[in-house]
């Protein structure tokens, strides 16, 4: 690409949340599969960069699903996201996969518009950002805590597979952090399932996924439980967050000995 910049500017409409037209997605995007749809996930920041500092509009390929997993929804999983959109006036939901990255470069979009069927609540596109973030921003637990904690946590995927949409996320603290500990010796672990505040039944939701952790976990070998509550998300503060992990599901520990501290932003 030369280093004059392709006439690009603050004028076009594409934004983070939008979705290709299928036309713009098959031309500009090789190898697109049918009925695959493009999401752009660029921050509006960089896409209204010129094309010498940003030239390419990163999107992730989705397909619509009819049934929506709730264990998707609220970005609990850090690798698959039912993301809830409005499309012609009726709700529509696409499954956006992390691995299905791709870069499209923004002269293939000069003189295009996003798919104007399709619409983003800015509550969903918070949604997203959320989910975006945290596939690099997760924390990884010892392993020995993943593997006494994770029957009670699949459990609870399970349940939130048909239920839980009012459901934003389980947050864990546990001691000692950052340690293997040998079989004998017990992680303290002090668990809290957040609800939707705007759910109608959310706290509902929220209190029967804390009773059903807390079944497992009191009895899992090799866990104190000290506490489980269920809060909303009015409840749950921001000092809550700072001093919690937020547990994903389908969580894997990547880190090995020797620990070290995991950066928040």
């Amino acid at each position: 690409m030369s280093g004059v910049a392709l006439d690009w500017g603050r004028k076009s409409k594409y934004r983070q949340g939008v979705v290709l037209t299928e036309a713009v997605a098959e031309q500009a995007l090789a190898g697109i599969g049918f009925g695959q749809r493009a999401v752009v996930i660029s921050h509006d920041c960089d896409i209204a960069s010129d094309t010498n500092k940003e030239p390419n509009i990163e999107v992730l390929l989705a397909t619509v699903v009819t049934d929506e997993n709730h264990a998707f929804l609220q970005a609990k999983n850090p690798r698959q996201l039912h993301l809830v959109f409005v499309h012609q006036g009726n709700k529509c939901v696409l499954d956006l996969r992390a691995t299905e990255k791709r870069c499209v470069h923004k002269e293939n979009l000069i003189d295009t518009d996003p798919d104007p069927d399709f619409l983003l609540t800015e509550n969903n596109r918070q949604i997203l950002q959320r989910w975006l973030a945290a596939r690099y921003r997760r924390h990884a637990f010892p392993d020995k805590l993943n593997n006494r904690i994770k029957h009670s946590f699949g459990k609870a995927e399970e349940w939130l597979k048909k239920k839980g949409a009012g459901i934003i996320a389980v947050y864990i603290d546990y001691q000692p952090r950052n340690e293997e500990l040998s079989d004998s010796a017990p992680y303290e672990l002090w668990v809290y399932v957040v609800a939707d505040s705007s759910a109608v039944d959310g706290m509902e939701q929220a209190k029967a996924l804390a009773a059903k952790l807390e079944e497992g976990l009191a009895e899992t070998k090799g866990v104190d439980l000290r506490e489980i509550e269920a809060k909303s998300d009015l409840e749950f503060t921001l000092f809550d967050s700072r001093r919690t992990f937020e547990f994903r599901l389908e969580h894997l520990s990547f880190r090995s000995t020797p620990f070290g501290p995991m950066a928040e932003s």
